[in-house]
């Protein structure tokens, strides 16, 4: 998919990749307040890779392509080694990374290559060597290794910070607890080492950021965005809703069971394997999995505790689900090929018993079948259904690629002067960054509300625009192009048909007292005399450069001169 069309990006990627086109030329996006928003608050080590990878003559898009399948199999690598060390199983292990890799290609989380991409690499190099530490293999190397990954994790996700050093602390305080019971194994020097270093580290990334002022601030804060419609349902950020169930439990931004959770839905096992676990006498295979088990635990209590804490400090420890969403993803995954383990090999057991059981009765009818037909269902149907799962499921992949749909716009503004700025309130345009390398005003990517340094000034252009394109006032839409210094205006074929706003990403700002007409006017705009309707509207047609795909690229100059030398 992603080498089929040239004119393919990653949905997300626009957001945070676009502006690294600077690195090939320093020319582009020059005063663009959206670009520099996006860089400054993209993580140092995601900033780095790309950095490097740009170096080295590669495209940063080219690279968002294909990191993903990097990323993809370290991940793979590192939960493999960490299921193998919780029970000795390979198998296990397979089915755990089956599974991983399949909810993370249901979700646009790994291909985005944004900086929650590196969450599931860099958290479970984290997990692996503080695992191979504990069990006391290569502990200098072990170490530095987690400590290393611990400072990555700051470098990319930040946020998940906060979940590694819950986890540890946790341990800390279990392992001290565990051994006061125990007074003949005192906490090794050793140990006090690894948690001084780790939680050091982790104290360092979180004070960095805790201490460090965004230049776009403040962060907006509960009561001032309960106030606003992008956070509610048909907002670009839908965030609160009126409905508990769905804010606190599978609400995309806010839930602890974010709704893609259980996908695939055989991860819905894993939810099993504490019964199992108490059950253990039925299971004699339970006897092999190894203390660093509880590391799953440990993990949820983290996740848990730190999901709470974000909805109580709204939104400066950013989204709540963020914290349990990969969390779980990493503990169903493990959890459900332990489950499936145990129940296949109890399976088994139960099978050479009664086949045992059967050769004594059957000595003299030897027609009758010597095999429980258990194991045939668990190996001949549960497998091939595990593997073949997301056949059923679409789409899978979810890459949330995003074609270009007008590059004869695209290369005309690449004829333009790089300072050239575009406004428009089409989605389309916010591929004009990407494959046009020009500056739009706004863009529904870009509307982002959780700094109001930045968004405060989104807005209030968002709104300029929508007064501009449906004021009858030419002086209204002069003074908008004068004042943001306005090159093309981008305009939807529909954008002066009725109902217009019913599904537009522009409807969270009709609650601004100037705008609430506009659906109502819109309806009946058909009505109007031509000397009422939206002055943009009636000169389009003598300004429009291009017309292709669902808009018209309109010279803003073009309508300088038509306001100045023309009449209606």
């Amino acid at each position: 998919q992603a080498i089929a069309d040239p004119l393919v990006v990653q949905d997300d990627a626009r957001q945070v990749v676009f502006w690294m086109q600077r690195w090939h030329d320093p020319t582009l996006f020059p005063h663009d307040r959206i670009a520099d928003y996006f860089e400054s608050v993209t993580p140092w080590g995601f900033k780095g890779l790309y950095g490097m990878a740009i170096a080295l003559g590669i495209p940063p898009f080219s690279v968002n392509l294909g990191l993903p399948l990097i990323l993809g199999l370290i991940t793979t690598h590192y939960l493999f080694r960490i299921t193998m060390g919780i029970l000795p199983v390979p198998f296990t292990a397979w089915i755990a990374c089956v599974l991983l890799n399949q909810t993370l290609w249901m979700k646009d989380d790994l291909v985005s290559a944004t900086p929650r991409a590196f969450v599931y690499p860099v958290f479970l190099a984290f997990w692996f060597y503080w695992s191979q530490f504990s069990l006391g293999r290569g502990v200098g190397r072990s170490l530095i290794c987690c400590a290393l990954a611990l400072g990555l994790l700051g470098l990319f996700y930040p946020q998940y910070v906060l979940v590694a050093s819950g986890m540890l602390v946790i341990a800390l305080i279990t392992d001290i607890l565990g051994r006061s019971k125990q007074c003949d194994h005192p906490f090794s020097q050793c140990q006090w080492i690894f948690y001084a270093v780790t939680l050091t580290v982790a104290a360092i990334v979180i004070g960095f950021y805790a201490f460090t002022a965004s230049d776009y601030g403040p962060v907006v804060t509960w009561q001032q965005a309960r106030a606003m419609a992008e956070f509610w349902p048909g907002g670009r950020n839908f965030f609160f809703s009126d409905n508990l169930w769905w804010f606190y439990a599978v609400g995309d931004r806010s839930g602890f069971f974010h709704v893609g959770l259980v996908r695939p839905a055989t991860l819905s096992l894993g939810i099993f394997l504490p019964l199992l676990l108490r059950w253990r006498h039925h299971f004699p295979l339970t006897t092999f999995i190894t203390p660093q088990i509880h590391r799953l635990s440990h993990l949820l209590i983290a996740a848990a505790t730190l999901f709470l804490t974000a909805h109580l400090a709204l939104f400066r420890l950013h989204l709540p689900s963020r914290y349990t969403d990969h969390s779980l993803r990493i503990i169903l995954a493990i959890a459900t090929a332990l489950t499936l383990t145990l129940l296949i090999n109890q399976g088994t057991k139960n099978e050479e018993r009664r086949t045992r059981n059967e050769k004594r009765k059957t000595k003299n009818h030897p027609t009758r079948p010597l095999t429980h037909p258990l194991t045939h269902l668990l190996t001949a149907t549960l497998l091939p259904l595990l593997l073949a799962y997301p056949l059923w499921v679409q789409p899978f992949p979810l890459t949330k690629y995003k074609v270009g749909r007008t590059p004869e716009i695209y290369a005309y503004l690449q004829t333009q002067p790089v300072n050239t700025v575009v406004a428009s309130l089409a989605q389309t345009a916010d591929n004009i960054p990407v494959f046009a390398q020009r500056s739009i005003l706004v863009g529904y990517e870009y509307a982002i509300p959780y700094h109001l340094g930045y968004y405060d000034e989104f807005r209030r252009r968002a709104i300029a625009l929508l007064q501009a394109q449906y004021s009858p006032d030419p002086h209204e839409l002069i003074r908008v192009i004068q004042t943001y210094h306005i090159n093309f205006w981008l305009l939807e074929k529909k954008a002066y048909e009725p109902n217009f706003f019913r599904k537009h990403w522009t409807q969270q700002y009709l609650s601004d007292q100037r705008l609430k007409h506009l659906p109502d006017w819109l309806d009946k705009l058909t009505n109007l005399p031509r000397r009422d309707r939206p002055i943009l509207q009636r000169w389009q047609s003598k300004c429009t450069v291009l017309t292709e795909a669902d808009v018209h690229l309109i010279d803003a100059q073009c309508l300088m001169k038509h306001k100045n030398g023309a009449r209606e």
